[in-house]
């Protein structure tokens, strides 16, 4: 997931790019309007002053930058202030995403307000799971007033938004980076869901525990398929090459190149990449990254100068395994290889993100193993781990979100309809 911290003369800035840090994600803190608007989400933070902070965004077209982006925007602090109508401080007119004003707190208490309080009246995607009346940390001297926009409310000698939401603008008064589990949980709702295409003969298929032989065609068209994800508000697509994967080259490079030229989707892409001329073909066909699943087990070598040449936003770790141990060739061959040892070693030399599959969970609708994923969370927090195989309902995908899963893939259930595209509106990215 490609995030983008806006930079402008406002402190707090790398505070927030550290807890997006720990989080498993590499956030770009950036004036460059270019890297804002290719990113998936966009967090606006800043601790400073209104009149200077909306000059120095002006200068630089920021603000109109801001006004138009499409995906999901987190304003942090200063930056929930400057996304209302005006702010009392200096007078200043602000981008106005909300219909509240900024004002001064009255001198009864001690202004700044600083330090540990409530937040009541929670709605909306940010705040799933997070229960009514916890504390947060707040450090401010202007508050947003009362608004419909609201999806939040703190009572300090006034009662005062501290959260508003409209469309795909968010915002926060409070620091979710300095507010403990709260905080971190509030960040972490930005969970992504990403549907799954295996493909088998050019058609859409799911196997059951990997077992070529109980594959289910869902569609003769995968193009369709993806095009029908991305109408619904889909934004990332796993591919999958299941002949590539039982074959070791890259078979349906016609299907990504389709998908990728008649869609928008964020496509990571694996099956059949067995060198780095497989590599390069993929992203050459459309994938914005490819999984390394078989390859990372026969080849460290290369993948680790795939690392190093690509980077870590462009490779993920492909670690599938069943008991424990780690499966290859379209999950044909069990090895002797610890899935946790595994982690490690390439967590340890660069990789962030992971997708992770129980082979004997894959295809059966009987649920996730929520056991694993939490043993790899607990040893490797900051990792970005994607869970995949046997997600049956939005409770188990609550359930993935509640042990720090940040990601999730789906296939048989959205394709039998025990998930439906539409229930999954709050969790795409």
């Amino acid at each position: 997931m490609k995030v983008a911290v806006v930079k402008y003369n406002a402190g707090n800035i790398q505070s927030v790019r550290i807890a997006l840090e720990r989080l498993g994600l590499i956030p770009q803190v950036t004036d460059d309007p270019l890297v804002i608007t290719r990113a998936d989400k966009v967090i606006f933070p800043g601790v400073g002053e209104a009149s200077s902070a909306m000059a120095y965004l002006k200068a630089r077209a920021l603000d109109k930058l801001l006004l138009d982006l499409k995906m999901p925007v987190l304003g942090i602090c200063l930056g929930l202030q400057l996304m209302c109508q005006h702010s009392d401080e200096n007078n200043t007119e602000c981008l106005g995403l909300f219909d509240s004003w900024v004002r001064r707190f009255p001198p009864q208490k001690k202004v700044p307000h600083m330090g540990w309080n409530t937040i009541t009246n929670l709605k909306g995607p940010l705040f799933k799971n997070i229960a009514d009346r916890s504390y947060v940390y707040f450090v401010h001297s202007y508050f947003a007033e009362r608004t419909k926009a609201a999806s939040a409310m703190t009572d300090y000698i006034v009662d005062f938004s501290s959260a508003l939401e409209k469309d795909n603008y968010f915002a926060v008064q409070f620091h979710p980076e300095k507010s403990g589990p709260v905080g971190e949980k509030i960040l972490k709702n930005f969970l992504r869901i990403i549907p799954a295409i295996d493909i088998i003969d050019g058609k859409c298929v799911r196997l059951s525990e990997g077992d070529f032989n109980r594959k289910k065609i869902y569609d003769e068209d995968p193009v369709n398929v993806a095009l029908r994800f991305q109408q619904a508000g889909v934004t990332h697509l796993h591919l999958v090459d299941l002949d590539g994967a039982q074959q070791k080259r890259i078979i349906n490079h016609a299907i990504l190149e389709k998908i990728a030229s008649k869609t928008d989707l964020q496509i990571d892409f694996g099956g059949g990449i067995q060198s780095t001329t497989d590599l390069k073909a993929a992203f050459d066909y459309g994938a914005h990254q490819i999984t390394a699943g078989s390859i990372a087990v026969r080849d460290e070598a290369m993948v680790l100068s795939w690392l190093e040449e690509y980077g870590s936003k462009k490779i993920i770790l492909g670690a599938d395994s069943k008991e424990g141990k780690i499966a290859v060739s379209g999950w044909q061959e069990v090895t002797d290889i610890d899935l946790h040892r595994f982690l490690y070693k390439y967590v340890d030399r660069g990789i962030r993100t992971a997708i992770c599959t129980d082979v004997t969970k894959d295809g059966l609708l009987q649920g996730s193993n929520l056991n694993m994923y939490r043993a790899i969370k607990q040893k490797l927090p900051q990792l970005f781990l994607i869970a995949s195989g046997g997600v049956t309902s939005i409770n188990e995908i609550e359930s993935l979100d509640q042990i720090g899963v940040n990601g999730v893939i789906i296939g048989k259930a959205l394709y039998e309809g025990l998930i439906e595209i539409e229930d999954l509106k709050d969790y795409l990215c």
